[in-house]
C-alpha cells in the first residue's frame, strides 16, 4: 500500500466492464447491461477527497481511460489477487456497479454502496447484505412504450427473462446509467448514514415501505433460487424522492 500511495481512510470503486470475461473466456455472456463507465464516479470522486477519504480502483487489467485526481489506478497499474483481498478487506467502503468484487468486500463486512444495480429481483446471490448497504438502480426506458419503466413493469421482465443483453434487446429496453450526480448524492446519504446522522422524513419512509411492498413482490412472483437470506436491499431515499414514478 505505501509502494502505490494508498493511505487510510481510503474507498475502493469498482465498474464493471466486458474486458475481462473477453480477454479470459471469449465472451461476456449477455452480461453488458451491468457494465458503466468508470468515469462516472468523478465527481463523487472529488466530493471524498474534501472529505479526507482517498479513493482507489479495483479490478482486473482495466486501466483507467483518464487519470481522475485522488483515485490510484490499482486495476490498471498494481493488480494481484492476494492484494486485492488486503486492500478490500480494510477498506472504510467501496462503491461498485453489479460484479463479483461485491461479494469480497460483503465477506469482511465493508459497507457497499451499489450503483448501476441490475437486476433488482433475480439477484444471483451477488448483492449487498448488511443493513449499511445502500443501492441506486439503472433506469429502464422502454421504446415501445416510450417512457421510463416503474419498479413492478420491471418485475413483470425479470419474471420472463434472464436480464441478459437479448432480453433487453427483445422488450425494447434502453437501460440508463446513473449519472454522476445521482451517484455524488447517494454517496453523500450513504456517508450520512454510515456516521449516523442521516435523518430521514416522513416522506422518505413512506417511500421506503412502498418500495419494501414492491421488493418483497418481487421476490415472491420471481422466486430466485440463488437469493442468500433475506437480503435489506435498502434503496437510496434521495433517488426515490427524485424518481417517484418508480414506485407506481
Amino acid at each position: 500500500m505505501s509502494q502505490i500511495g494508498l493511505k487510510r481512510p481510503y474507498a475502493c470503486f469498482a465498474a464493471r466492464t466486458s474486458t475481462y470475461n473477453l480477454k479470459t473466456i471469449g465472451t461476456d455472456g449477455g452480461f453488458s447491461p451491468r457494465n458503466m463507465d468508470f468515469l462516472d464516479y468523478e465527481m463523487t470522486i472529488a466530493y471524498l477527497k474534501q472529505e479526507g477519504i482517498a479513493t482507489v480502483k479495483m479490478g482486473k487489467d482495466v486501466k483507467m481511460k483518464q487519470k481522475i485526481s485522488n483515485c490510484i489506478d490499482y486495476a490498471g497499474c498494481f493488480s494481484d489477487e492476494k492484494m486485492d483481498i488486503y486492500i478490500a478487506a480494510n477498506a472504510q467502503f467501496a462503491i461498485t456497479s453489479f460484479t463479483g468484487l461485491v461479494t469480497l468486500f460483503s465477506m469482511f463486512g465493508i459497507p457497499v454502496l451499489m450503483v448501476n444495480a441490475i437486476p433488482l429481483f433475480s439477484t444471483y446471490g451477488s448483492f449487498p447484505y448488511t443493513d449499511e448497504d445502500l443501492f441506486i438502480p439503472k433506469k429502464w426506458y422502454s421504446k415501445k412504450k416510450k417512457k421510463f419503466l416503474s419498479f413492478r413493469e420491471m418485475i413483470d421482465i425479470e419474471e420472463r427473462k434472464e436480464n441478459k443483453e437479448k432480453d433487453f434487446l427483445e422488450y425494447g429496453i434502453e437501460l440508463i446509467d446513473n449519472t454522476p450526480e445521482e451517484i455524488w448524492m447517494a454517496t453523500k446519504e450513504f456517508l450520512a448514514r454510515m456516521r449516523g446522522v442521516w435523518k430521514s422524513t416522513d416522506d422518505d419512509i413512506e417511500n421506503e415501505k412502498c418500495w419494501e411492498k414492491i421488493r418483497d413482490e418481487g421476490r415472491s412472483r420471481i422466486h430466485d433460487s440463488n437469493l442468500c437470506g433475506t437480503i435489506p436491499y435498502r434503496i437510496s431515499s434521495t433517488f426515490l424522492k427524485n424518481n417517484l414514478y418508480l414506485l407506481k
